[in-house]
C-alpha cells in the first residue's frame, strides 16, 4: 500500500520500541512491540516512521593483517570474509524488521522506514567499517551504503505495510558536503539505489534545515529533483527562534505548517510534517504541549500539509544508555507516558483521527490561496518568508512560496518582502511579474538596502536621493501609528503614485501605483526581515499594513474574520458549498466573527468564541 500519494492526511508518529529505544533491535521483545502498537491503533495512528538502526543492520567490520594492511571485511570477526556480492546484512535483524511489519499490518498501520538511520539523537549509528569516514563522499562508505539500501529494499518491497520509503534520517548530519553538487549526488545516489529495487512507491527525503541556493550545500530544489516529496523537521526550538515566546502563541504555532509550505513551494514537490515536538517537560509541560499540536496539527491539516507525524510514540526517560543518557530533551515527549498511560497530546492525536473518521467529506479539498510570496537569493529567504506569512495569515491573505530564479506559479497577486542586495532581481525575473502586473495582477515590494530596476520610474515616483538610516521611524497608516525599520530612507518627489502612509516627518513611505491593468505597491521598510524573532511582533498592528495590500487585491473568497489572531481557510467542496477551518493562534479565549459576502450564508452562529488553540471547523453555503 502506498500513502502520501493519495492525499489522505495521516497523523501519526515515530517509533522506537518502549521499553528499548535504539536498541529495539538488538535487544528483540516482540510481545513489547505488539503491545506498542496495539497502544498506536488505539488512538487511531495508521503510519509509523521506524527506523532501521544501520550499524545493527548491516555490521561490517574491517580486517587487518600485518602492519595494519587491510585484509577485507567480516561481519563475524573474520571466520568468514564478505566477497563482492555480499551486502553485510544481518540476517536476525531483517527478520526481526519484518516481523514488526507482520505486527504492523495486523493494526492496519502503515510504516515509512527510514533506511539508513546512521544518525539519531546526536549520535552517529555507523558500522564500524565505515567509521571515522565522510559517509556523505567516501566512496568506499556510499558503496556500502548502496549495498544496504538495494539489499533493504529488495527484501521489504512485497511487503503490504510498507507505504513508502525515507533515505534516512536526517542524513546530512552523517557527514559534510562541501558543495551543492555533492549533496546533490549523495541523495540522488541513495534515492536511485531505492528505485532501481522498488519504484512502486515513493521516495521520502528524510532531511531537516534544508535551504534555498545560495544559503547552502543542501538546497530545497535539488532534493525536489531526486525526490518525490520532501519533509520539514519543524520542532519548537531555538533554531528557529520560536523558544523566545510561549509555545500557544502565533509565531510557533504557525511555524509547522508554513515551513512545510515554504519547502513544497520552493522545492517543488509535495511535502509533509515527517517529525514534530516540543523538547519536553523542560521546554513546558504536558497541557500545554496538547494546546501546542492542537493548534498545529488541525493547521497543518488545513493547509494540506499531508501528514503529521509526532517525536515519538514513547516516553524513553529511563532508559540509561547512549544518546538518552547525555541527551535529555530526547527522552520524555512521547504520545504515551513509560507507565503507558496516555498524555494530553495523545489524546488530541486521539481526537483528531476520530474527528477525521467522522468527517463528512472524503477529504479537505485544497485551501484557496490569493498570493505568491516570491523571494529571492541572498537574503533570508525563510526568516523573510516566515514573517510575510504570519502577516498575510493575520489580514486573511493565504500565502504559497516560490523563489524568483525558479519557474513562479500563475497568481493575481504577488508578494516580494524585504529586498536587500544589489544582485536579488534580476532583470528576466522582474520583467516578468512586471509583465503579469501589466495584465491585471497586484505587486508589493518592500526594500532592505535592495536595488530594484526602473523603480525611479515604474512605481510613480522620483527618486531625489537615498541615505542609510538604520532605525526606526513613526509611520502613520490611516489611523494606525506603527514604529518601522528602515535600512535607507528615500527622498522622492511623488509623481503619479498614491501615498498610503507617511513617516513621522510627513515623507511617503508606502505608496500605490497603477501600472497597466495591475497595481504596484512599494514599501521603504524591509518589514518582514525586521520583525522576525521579536517575541511580541506579531502581537501588535504591523499586519494592517497587508490589510492595506488586501484593499488592493482580487480574490474569490466568500469570508471574512477581522480578528489577527485567527486564521482562516477556505476550501471549496462545490459551487455551491465550502469550508472554512477558523483557529485560534493564542493562549487565551478569544471572539470570532465570520462575515460571509451576498448570497452566501453560514449555516450556524456567525459569531462565537474559540479557547486558546481551538480550531473550528465550518459549512457554509450559496
Amino acid at each position: 500500500m502506498k500513502i502520501l500519494e493519495n492525499e489522505t492526511f495521516y497523523a501519526g508518529c515515530n517509533y522506537w520500541a518502549s521499553e528499548s529505544g535504539v536498541y529495539m533491535w538488538r535487544n528483540w521483545n516482540e510481545k513489547n512491540v505488539d503491545d506498542d502498537f496495539r497502544l498506536l491503533s488505539d488512538i487511531g495512528i495508521k503510519v509509523v516512521r521506524a527506523f532501521p538502526l544501520w550499524s545493527d543492520f548491516q555490521p561490517i567490520k574491517k580486517m587487518y593483517s600485518i602492519k595494519g594492511k587491510s585484509n577485507g571485511i567480516s561481519t563475524d570477526d573474520g571466520r568468514n570474509m564478505l566477497s563482492t556480492f555480499d551486502d553485510g546484512i544481518d540476517e536476525d535483524m531483517m527478520q526481526r524488521f519484518e516481523k514488526m511489519l507482520d505486527i504492523a499490518e495486523k493494526y492496519g498501520i502503515m510504516i515509512i522506514p527510514s533506511i539508513l538511520t546512521g544518525w539519531m539523537s546526536g549520535r552517529l549509528f555507523v558500522p564500524s567499517a565505515l567509521e571515522g569516514l565522510n559517509l556523505l563522499k567516501d566512496p568506499f562508505a556510499i558503496y556500502w551504503e548502496v549495498k544496504f539500501v538495494k539489499a533493504f529494499v529488495t527484501r521489504f518491497k512485497n511487503h503490504p505495510a510498507v507505504g513508502a520509503w525515507c533515505i534516512g534520517n536526517e542524513c546530512n548530519c552523517m557527514g559534510v558536503a562541501d558543495t551543492k553538487e555533492e549533496a546533490w549526488l549523495w541523495v540522488n545516489t541513495i534515492s536511485s539505489a531505492i528505485r532501481v529495487s522498488d519504484n512502486s512507491r515513493p521516495v521520502i527525503s528524510g532531511m531537516h534545515s534544508l535551504v534555498t541556493e545560495y544559503e547552502g550545500v543542501w538546497t530545497l530544489q535539488d532534493s525536489g529533483l531526486s525526490c518525490d516529496y520532501l519533509t520539514t523537521h519543524p520542532y519548537a526550538s531555538p533554531s528557529y527562534e520560536t523558544d523566545k515566546m510561549k509555545i500557544n502563541t502565533i509565531f510557533p504555532m504557525l511555524h509547522p505548517a508554513a515551513q512545510t509550505l515554504f519547502y513544497a513551494g520552493i522545492g517543488k514537490k509535495p511535502c509533509f510534517i515527517e517529525e514534530t515536538g516540543t523538547f519536553g517537560q523542560m521546554y513546558c509541560d504536558d497541557e500545554l504541549t496538547a494546546k501546542y499540536v492542537e493548534a498545529t496539527l488541525y493547521t497543518a491539516w488545513a493547509h494540506n500539509c499531508l501528514s503529521f507525524l509526532w517525536w515519538i510514540g514513547f516516553d524513553q526517560g529511563s532508559l540509561n544508555y547512549y544518546p538518552f543518557s547525555y541527551n535529555n530533551r530526547a527522552s520524555n515527549y512521547g504520545l504515551y507516558r513509560e507507565d503507558k498511560t496516555l498524555k494530553p497530546v495523545g489524546r488530541v492525536i486521539k481526537k483528531f483521527n476520530d474527528f477525521q473518521q467522522s468527517f463528512p467529506f472524503e477529504k479537505l479539498p485544497e485551501r484557496i490561496k490569493d498570493a505568491v510570496c516570491v523571494l529571492s537569493p541572498h537574503q533570508k529567504t525563510w526568516n523573510v518568508g516566515y514573517s510575510a506569512f504570519i502577516l498575510a495569515k493575520q489580514a486573511k491573505i493565504d500565502l504559497e512560496f516560490a523563489f524568483l530564479s525558479d519557474e513562479i506559479p500563475d497568481s493575481k497577486v504577488y508578494f516580494m518582502p524585504s529586498i536587500k542586495f544589489t544582485q536579488d532581481i534580476g532583470i528576466d525575473g522582474l520583467d516578468s511579474l512586471m509583465k503579469r502586473v501589466e495584465k491585471g495582477a497586484v505587486l508589493y515590494l518592500s526594500v532592505a538596502s535592495g536595488f530594484v530596476r526602473n523603480l525611479n520610474t515604474d512605481f510613480g515616483f522620483h527618486i531625489n536621493y537615498r541615505e542609510n538610516v538604520g532605525g526606526n521611524k513613526k509611520v502613520k497608516l490611516d489611523n494606525e501609528e506603527l514604529s518601522l525599520y528602515f535600512e535607507v530612507q528615500y527622498n522622492i518627489s511623488i509623481e503619479d503614485a498614491k501615498v498610503l502612509a507617511t513617516d513621522e516627518n510627513g515623507n511617503p513611505v508606502f505608496l500605490k501605483k497603477d501600472y497597466g491593468k495591475g497595481k504596484l505597491l512599494f514599501l521603504m521598510s524591509p518589514l518582514e526581515s525586521s520583525l522576525y524573532g521579536d517575541a511580541s511582533a506579531f502581537e501588535n498592528n504591523y499586519y494592517k499594513i497587508y490589510s492595506k495590500i488586501k484593499e488592493y487585491m482580487p480574490g474569490n473568497k466568500v469570508v471574512e474574520c477581522d480578528n489577527p489572531m485567527v486564521g482562516v481557510t477556505e476550501h471549496i467542496l462545490s459551487e455551491k458549498e465550502r469550508i472554512c477551518v477558523v483557529t485560534a493562534y493564542t493562549d487565551y479565549e478569544t471572539s470570532v466573527t465570520l462575515k460571509t459576502t451576498d448570497g452566501w450564508k453560514i449555516e450556524e452562529d456567525n459569531t462565537f468564541s474559540l479557547a486558546g488553540s481551538e480550531t473550528k471547523v465550518i459549512t457554509f453555503k450559496r
